[in-house]
């Protein structure tokens, strides 16, 4: 009395195996709809492809396998998603490459014995660093002036450099810059002449035209030190928040190191004043 139950799962199996790799029609065969409940797909016919591919399973799960079988073209469709998504992530590691290399960079800037003279190689290293990491044409760094409040370009970079830039001042709270050191955190612009925050004289004057903006703040001892600009995307391209949170990371660092050196140049001085009283 058992042995019927037996049969009907072993008539199924066989049914199921029978549409996978069967090379003839199997859709009209009723041992393989009773076993397996499959059914043609309307206007699919056997002759150009394997019936597996024309069936529907609607107990497929019970057998262990899909609901349709996959395409030739959702494969290649596959495949091609993957090599994309690889090349992003070979894009992604040598960005991460730079970023260590940078660091590396700082790190030996700073363990160089001239410590009065070496906060501007520090800067230096800072902008160029991120210009190079982040894939940017130009970049600038900016220094608060504490009387007035005001931005003072010290250093600009790039492959549109405008050396007449430095010692510009931007306004208090102007520009995207200026916003940036009001808030201390960093901003993506990849539309600038959108922005309100925008800031539009220097462009004018130095016939330049800034097209996507990477801004963050340099921070140490819970000081603003500065603004660090990374100014239009190689290739056209847009800015990420990758991009931008490599550029926080590396003016946070920075600017912890360049806090070090400040306090250790202030001391040496009061010690010396001290010396001299």
């Amino acid at each position: 009395m058992n042995s019927k139950p037996a049969d009907q799962a072993t008539t199924g199996r066989r049914a199921v195996a029978m549409a996978l790799w069967a090379p003839a029609t199997v859709d009209s065969d009723p041992i393989v709809r009773r076993g397996t409940g499959a059914w043609s797909r309307p206007g699919a016919g056997p002759r150009n492809r394997r019936p597996a591919e024309n069936l529907c399973f609607p107990w497929s799960n019970e057998f262990g396998m899909t609901e349709t079988a996959v395409s030739e073209q959702d494969r290649l469709e596959r495949l091609e998603r993957l090599r994309g998504e690889n090349r992003i992530l070979e894009a992604e590691a040598g960005v991460l490459r730079q970023f260590m290399e940078s660091m590396a960079r700082l790190i030996e800037a700073v363990e160089k014995p001239n410590r009065e003279a070496e906060a501007l190689t520090l800067l230096s290293q800072v902008l160029d660093s991120a210009i190079r990491a982040i894939g940017a044409r130009d970049g600038s760094l900016l220094v608060p002036d504490t009387g007035t409040g005001e931005l003072v370009f010290v250093l600009v970079q790039g492959a549109s450099t405008k050396t007449s830039l430095i010692g510009r001042r931007l306004p208090a709270g102007r520009g995207i810059a200026g916003w940036v050191a009001e808030n201390r955190r960093g901003t993506t612009v990849n539309n600038v002449p959108a922005d309100d925050r925008f800031y539009p004289e220097l462009d004018v004057e130095f016939d330049y035209r800034t097209s996507s903006l990477l801004a963050a703040p340099l921070l140490g001892g819970n000081r603003l030190l500065g603004v660090v600009e990374v100014v239009n995307k190689q290739d056209g391209k847009l800015f990420s928040t990758g991009n931008l949170t490599l550029l926080t990371l590396m003016c946070r660092f920075a600017g912890e190191l360049l806090h070090s050196l400040i306090s250790d140049v202030e001391l040496t001085k009061s010690m010396r004043r001290a010396e001299q009283a």
